[in-house]
């Protein structure tokens, strides 16, 4: 009898936790489709601190000029490639006038990583082979081995069919792994990531989260670095089995995703997609066609083909299911007409 107690009370612990996991979720989706809903707000104060950064008045071929535009360019970076490409140009064309290597490098790996960005990796492979690695400062390198890293990953995550040329590419991008984890400041966030994404791969899901909390430690809610925290937490929870945790965290990104005006972004797609497997279509059509319009404002180009397939079934799910709910409408004031018709006679 008292085990069947200890077995029930178990149970009843379960079913309470679950449930309660289950509210915080649904909680959070208000939250995030009251966001999506009110997302001119958001980009309205995006559009404030650009304008605000544009208006500063310095001095023209200077230094502080070639910092201001890269101020703006990081501000466009994740909100309009084309704009963001136009500061690196006029970012590149002023460091060669000032006659600053640094500079001019700086600006040059940065194009490599926009190029990465927008999926155009063909032309990002190109700029790369412009910049000899031995005359690059110290304080180049670290983002030097990072741009190298994510290009040749990221041309492998591109290529899904092809999956010897696929693992070619991800392992070459892995090789500098340990030049950047040399260089870098085990402080420096692009270290605690590797470190993370480290132990991730070898399955020790604790220590994987013991770095994201390192860099949870800086991020702040809303914000598009603590999408990028949140958005990694929830693969490691994923990993893990932990469903519900790791939607938990989704979401969270998808949140700041909307509340910092980024564009160039994978939660609420991915949001969708779980959307859609959990049979709540009406929340994963809203979630694709926000995520879709997002990217061809974002201009990723050759990126857009990684939303083609969930943006299609989806939408044409939802439409199925607008079809039929059409048809049950008029099937019912056909009968309601029916009704009164017989009533009156």
């Amino acid at each position: 009898m008292n085990s069947l107690r200890y077995i029930l009370s178990i149970i009843s612990f379960l079913l309470s936790t679950w449930g309660y996991a289950n509210k915080e979720i649904d909680s959070l989706l208000n939250v995030l489709d009251h966001d999506i809903s009110n997302y001119s707000i958001y980009e309205k104060n995006k559009k404030e601190r650009v304008e605000n950064l544009k208006s500063t008045t310095v001095a023209p071929n200077s230094i502080d000029r070639y910092a201001l535009n890269f101020s703006i360019y990081n501000e466009y970076k994740t909100y309009s490639s084309d704009s963001a490409f136009h500061y690196l140009y006029k970012n590149l064309a002023l460091a060669k006038h000032l006659h600053n290597f640094t500079c001019e490098v700086e600006t040059l790996l940065e194009e490599v990583y926009l190029l990465t960005c927008v999926g155009m990796y063909l032309e990002a492979k190109d700029m790369l082979s412009k910049i000899d690695r031995s005359t690059l400062p110290s304080s180049l390198l670290g983002r030097y081995y990072m741009y190298c890293k994510r290009l040749f990953f990221e041309t492998g995550v591109s290529l899904p069919r092809n999956k010897h040329t696929s693992l070619y590419y991800r392992n070459i991008g892995l090789t500098y792994r340990d030049s950047i984890l040399q260089v870098l400041s085990p402080t420096d966030d692009a270290y605690l990531s590797e470190k993370m994404f480290q132990a991730k791969e070898i399955r020790d899901y604790q220590k994987a989260l013991y770095w994201n909390d390192k860099r949870m430690e800086s991020a702040t809610f809303g914000t598009s670095f603590y999408a990028l925290v949140t958005y990694d937490r929830s693969g490691i929870l994923k990993t893990m089995g932990k469903d519900d945790e790791s939607l938990y965290y989704l979401i969270l990104s998808a949140i700041s995703d909307v509340r910092s005006a980024i564009k160039e972004q994978s939660s609420i797609m991915n949001l969708a997609q779980i959307m859609y497997e959990r049979g709540d279509i009406t929340r994963a059509n809203t979630y694709i066609n926000f995520s879709w319009s997002v990217t061809e404002a974002y201009k990723t180009r050759m990126r857009n083909w990684r939303h083609i397939i969930p943006y299609s079934m989806i939408n044409s799910r939802f439409q199925d299911i607008i079809s039929k709910q059409n048809e049950k409408l008029q099937f019912y004031l056909l009968l309601i007409l029916k009704s009164a018709t017989a009533l009156i006679r």
